[in-house]
């Protein structure tokens, strides 16, 4: 039923105002304001899964850049947690004052595509120490997502800076939506060393580049 959302509506309205709150982009860069009002207007109701259908629907209307409607949707789900956030996947990022801070075990290359997208594929030769990379914008942060050759498949996370909570979410955000092996398990957990985010955020400048972090 076009222009109708019946039952779903005040869900849906829901979701506007969360997203509106969200800074979400368009490709250009434009933060984006949703209009109820006039993506309804163009919204059929299907008999499911209507906050899906209409999460996908506003992500076409508003040319919103890379962001999976899974990810929207889950973000949505848990918006009753203060400290939750969006990580949006953007290749321009650059993470070259990146440093490492967690492995993801057990997370392999398939689950984070899934999750992600196609990952940046670097050179491995010529000393270049990883093959794939995702890089994500948190609210305070750059992280990078790559594959670490020396310990074989594992997947590792780096950042350009140390947020507990932040990270935190990201490695929760990993382990909900991937289908990983042993019970779903991922062992990931932030380090005692990391500040916390009432701490503040503590700026490092290193380059991942230059310093070999594990033998």
């Amino acid at each position: 039923m076009s222009g109708t959302l019946s039952k779903s509506r005040k869900e849906i309205e829901s979701f506007v105002k969360w997203a509106n709150n969200q800074n979400l982009k368009d490709t250009n860069g434009t933060i984006v304001h949703i209009v109820y009002e006039d993506v309804e207007k163009t919204f059929s109701e299907p008999s499911r899964n209507k906050l899906t259908a209409f999460i996908k629907h506003i992500l076409n209307v508003y040319d919103i850049e890379d962001m999976e409607y899974k990810t929207i949707l889950e973000s949505f789900k848990t918006k009753d947690s203060k400290s939750r956030v969006i990580f949006q996947v953007d290749s321009t990022l650059d993470t070259s004052e990146t440093y490492y801070v967690e492995t993801l075990e057990n997370v392999t290359y398939d689950d984070l595509e899934n999750l992600f997208g196609e990952p940046i594929c670097t050179n491995i030769e010529f000393g270049v120490k990883n093959k794939y990379e995702w890089k994500l914008k948190g609210k305070n942060c750059v992280y990078t997502i790559y594959d670490w050759i020396s310990t074989g498949e594992d997947f590792h996370i780096g950042t350009n800076k140390t947020n507990k909570t932040e990270l935190q979410n990201l490695i929760e955000h990993i382990k909900s939506s991937v289908n990983v092996n042993n019970n779903n398990n991922v062992d990931a957990s932030v380090s005692d060393n990391v500040v916390s985010e009432d701490d503040g955020v503590s700026e490092i400048n290193v380059s991942l580049d230059n310093i070999d972090f594990e033998d």
